[in-house]
């Protein structure tokens, strides 16, 4: 897929652009900025790497610009066809994951976004009454209704129309790249906006809610940090409802917690049987799911304390949590020598992981990619610039996922970084470490597949 007849096609991965990113704008707060999604491809273009480019507009069904006809006819049918069993896969599963949240939940996937959307700004319209009022010195609305969007959600979407298209997109492509990394074979990279993992599929905003958590209280909102849908576990439950995976490995190396993400493995563990096997559409469709991440203390609630995590909990299938939290001591400061307390506590991270990978042995992964630990990120809270991660630990950190079996879905979803610098240096780490990948993974093949070659007990001569 990809090459032409006669031609070897060697792309380590597929990166995948969402077009219809560029629709959606944001508040001016310097965070989610459309230029971080042009950074990352242009480094991966510059990279070296051979990668396969794809880019889709969803809201105009093209791909690389072009409609299905215009496409090489080697690949353009596949392509189509993919495209859009995964717009009518986004639009079955989504609702109903929504309706498991809610049963008050629209039957549609945009119905359910627009009902997103509206809540968001009911929400927005209290906050921007509520900051006219206090800047008149009448009586104030309330502090709670001040920062509501502000804690919430994070950002201002300029405009609801363009945040609802964007977000469609992201969710039919985060199931379009699970099945291209399926029938190709090889990882698939999303970039696009908005990002996913501080929300849930749910489609009111709920505010005001707490969720219990192994780490601590979370938030129990539906909406945070800029995000709208967490995408990438929408592509980790298409995969079990298509049969690609029974056990999900969920992993996010950002600096804030993926508390979206939680909530959802947490909620979908909890289902009751007929519930998830509805949602799934087939039964036992799960058998186990590793979340691992690893962040720092309080984010995205400031002010919170929170803790490191290594439980295996007892569900409906089996639930494992490898989180390693970076105190906000290790977080601060420029020099770096000051630094090896964070990349000692990422190092022991990354052990852990690969110990769990061996044991736990996922047949599906799923990366929250941020790159805002990244030690060239600008100033984040309490973290530093200087204090971060760089290059050739997200290349020893992906080259490192040799246990995932062949045709194992692998999709990698952008999530933070916000710089420049950060997010090329961390694309080209991150590049480099899927190279390394399939060339540990090819010379293992290799060497499986080798005969042995035992040679024969010589013959003893008789007189």
């Amino acid at each position: 897929m990809g090459a032409r007849k006669g031609q070897r096609d060697d792309a380590v991965a597929i990166l995948l652009l969402v077009e219809d990113h560029e629709a959606h704008d944001v508040g001016s707060r310097g965070l989610d900025v459309k230029t971080r999604v042009r950074w990352a491809w242009e480094a991966a273009r510059k990279s070296g790497v051979k990668l396969r480019f794809l880019s889709v507009n969803v809201s105009e069904n093209t791909l690389n610009g072009k409609h299905g006809l215009q496409l090489q006819p080697q690949v353009g049918p596949i392509l189509v066809e993919l495209l859009r069993r995964a717009r009518m896969g986004a639009e079955r599963l989504l609702p109903r994951l929504a309706k498991t949240w809610a049963k008050d939940a629209p039957k549609t996937m945009r119905g359910n976004i627009q009902a997103k959307l509206g809540s968001y700004g009911e929400v927005m319209h209290k906050r921007m009454h509520a900051v006219a009022v206090e800047g008149s010195r009448a009586a104030a609305v309330g502090a709670k209704d001040t920062n509501m969007v502000q804690s919430a959600c994070s950002l201002w979407m300029k405009d609801a129309g363009s945040a609802g298209r964007a977000a469609e997109a992201m969710l039919v492509a985060a199931v379009f790249a699970t099945d291209l990394s399926v029938k190709a074979g090889v990882p698939v990279l999303v970039l696009g906006r908005p990002p996913g993992h501080h929300a849930t599929c749910g489609h009111d905003l709920r505010l005001g809610d707490t969720w219990r958590a192994p780490c601590g209280q979370l938030p129990g909102a539906s909406l945070g940090g800029g995000c709208f849908y967490p995408s990438v576990w929408l592509a980790a439950l298409h995969s079990l409802r298509k049969g690609h995976a029974k056990r999900l490995a969920y992993v996010d190396i950002d600096a804030h917690m993926p508390d979206g993400v939680w909530k959802e493995v947490d909620h979908f563990s909890k289902l009751k049987k007929d519930q998830r096997d509805f949602l799934i559409g087939k039964r036992n469709s799960c058998t186990g799911v590793l979340f691992s991440s690893i962040h720092i203390d309080g984010y995205p609630n400031q002010g919170s304390s929170w803790h490191s995590v290594k439980q295996n909990l007892k569900r409906s299938f089996e639930v494992r949590i490898r989180d390693t939290l970076l105190p906000r001591s290790v977080t601060q400061g420029t020099a770096s020598s000051a630094n090896q307390g964070l990349i000692t506590r990422y190092q022991r991270w990354c052990n852990t992981l690969d110990k769990e990978m061996t044991s736990f042995q996922p047949d599906g992964l799923f990366v929250g990619l941020g790159f805002d630990l990244h030690q060239k990120e600008a100033e984040i809270s309490d973290k530093k610039v200087g204090r971060g991660i760089s290059r050739p630990h997200y290349e020893s950190f992906f080259a490192n996922f040799t246990r995932l079996p062949d045709k194992a879905p692998m999709v990698l979803m952008l999530e933070g970084g916000y710089t420049k610098q950060g997010v090329e240096d961390g694309i080209l780490g991150t590049l480099q470490g899927l190279k390394l990948l399939a060339q540990r993974k090819g010379a293992k093949k290799r060497q499986q597949s080798q005969p042995h070659n035992h040679k024969a007990p010589k013959k003893r001569r008789t007189a």
